[in-house]
């Protein structure tokens, strides 16, 4: 009885090691996932230097200064025209003093 009782035990235990790496190797699998990223989504956004759609989700970003919604390519333009004199943009599009 007594050995009856001490292999549950260690199978109880052996079970309980293998649900915990496998729950952890399915949440690092999570993190790695890009389709489970909790950031912004920019694909389907519209733009709001050009207006136009963002088709890719690594073609938007948002704009560091207001936070609104623009194309990577819209970057440079987007800064020099609503953050030229507020942010201490430089003509170049380089952040610091002129």
């Amino acid at each position: 009885m007594f050995y009856l009782f001490v292999s549950l035990v260690v199978f109880a235990i052996a079970d309980f090691y293998r649900r915990r790496q496998r729950d952890e190797a399915r949440r690092l699998e999570q993190e790695r996932d890009p389709r489970v990223e909790g950031g912004p989504q920019f694909a389907g956004a519209q733009c709001s230097h050009c207006e136009e759609s963002i088709l890719m989700q690594d073609d938007g970003m948002a704009c560091r200064t207001c936070s609104i919604t623009i194309h990577r390519a819209c970057s440079k333009a987007h800064r020099l025209a609503a953050h030229d004199k507020a942010a201490g943009y430089r003509r170049d599009g380089r952040a610091g003093l002129r």
